[in-house]
């Protein structure tokens, strides 16, 4: 497989002193980094996945119900979707270059080289000029960032193309009545709940009825046609500590961003990451993300700047809805006991980025 450079125009953060200035504060630039993709003529595999849904139509009348049918293809033992820039148009190798291309690409999780008012950034070296006294140097982390993005992407037939996250069946519990919904990753976003394999319908509804202790359960209307087993790869029991995880990631994320960080946060998140060790319980485990959960949450809404956020990820959901989770399923013996060596995650790119405080 041949490979090809191009450049991307992104964003990145440092804190520093400028000229008159007393006190370090964050400034943004615009970082032009070169990456590596790869380059094949064709997907192996058009139609590696395909589920469909039936809805009803709202943009003429009479109302009708119609199929709607979404085909995921796979390559090297992958499932791909498409990169598009801010007109929906596909995206390609120059237009990660291109600043107006890139603007509002879809699916390119990658810093733009924007201000949050939608001004364009200054250039890199207009602003380390202005810099008499560097104290913390983002770029670094913000061009591993790109690096590793650009790894997770290849050009076929001129198009760029992303490694999507492999989707898969959750089994939540809403009230004690279990619900088996359809989740495009493993996201913190994603509602709390036990990961099943995506071509194992059955298993995910025989565990969804072992899981719920009041009603039927509530069973996803999405349906499965074609699952190539050599493009999935996720296991139940790793997939779910992991959503875990990055539900964890998540909580402690917010806390560093609301500046939760008195005696009782730090304590309750230091007796978590006591808990989740090798060999010990997953109820014990679950107490004490749920009571971590309760001290952020109760930082975060009671701080006065954030009491009318809206946007912010919800800090005491996520941790009660897991904690539920875990208890129920080990109860039912629907989970491990105890903790194997799938431990949490280890920092990442991303999280390190979070700790500097932008």
């Amino acid at each position: 497989m041949s490979q090809k450079v191009a450049w991307v125009e992104h964003a990145a953060g440092i804190r520093g002193k400028g000229r008159g200035q007393r006190s370090h504060k964050w400034v943004w630039m615009r970082l032009s980094t070169p990456i590596s993709i790869r380059e094949a003529e064709a997907l192996s595999e058009p139609e590696a996945l395909v589920t469909s849904y039936e809805r009803f139509t709202t943009d003429r009348a009479p109302r009708q119900k119609e199929t709607v049918r979404r085909a995921t293809p796979g390559h090297d033992g992958s499932l791909w979707r498409p990169l598009q820039d801010g007109e929906g148009r596909p995206l390609t190798a120059a237009g990660l270059a291109n600043l107006e291309a890139s603007r509002r690409a879809k699916f390119w999780p990658v810093p733009k080289p924007y201000s949050r008012y939608g001004e364009l950034l200054l250039p890199e070296a207009d602003v380390m000029m202005a810099i008499t006294a560097l104290d913390v140097d983002g770029r670094p982390l913000q061009r591993a960032r790109v690096g590793r993005v650009a790894e997770s992407l290849c050009e076929f037939a001129g198009v760029l193309w992303r490694k999507d996250p492999e989707p898969s069946w959750v089994i939540g519990l809403d009230g004690g009545r279990a619900v088996l919904d359809y989740a495009r990753g493993l996201s913190s976003k994603e509602i709390p709940g036990l990961r099943v394999r995506i071509d194992q319908r059955d298993e995910a509804e025989a565990i969804a009825r072992a899981l719920g202790t009041a009603k039927k359960p509530k069973l996803s209307k999405m349906r499965v046609e074609k699952a190539d087993a050599q493009f999935l790869s996720l296991e139940a029991v790793p997939a779910t500590i992991q959503a875990m995880t990055n539900a964890v990631w998540a909580i402690r994320r917010e806390a560093r961003i609301n500046g939760c960080g008195h005696t009782g946060t730090m304590e309750a998140d230091a007796a978590l990451q006591e808990a989740w060790v090798y060999g010990a319980d997953w109820t014990g485990v679950a107490s004490k993300l749920q009571a971590f959960a309760e001290v952020v949450a109760s930082d975060v809404r009671n701080d006065y700047h954030n009491r009318h956020r809206t946007d912010f990820f919800d800090v005491r959901a996520s941790g009660y809805g897991w904690a539920n989770v875990i208890e129920t399923s080990v109860a039912a013996g629907l989970f491990p006991r105890h903790v194997g060596e799938t431990l949490v995650a280890c920092q990442d790119t991303d999280e390190s980025i979070a700790d500097l405080g932008f």
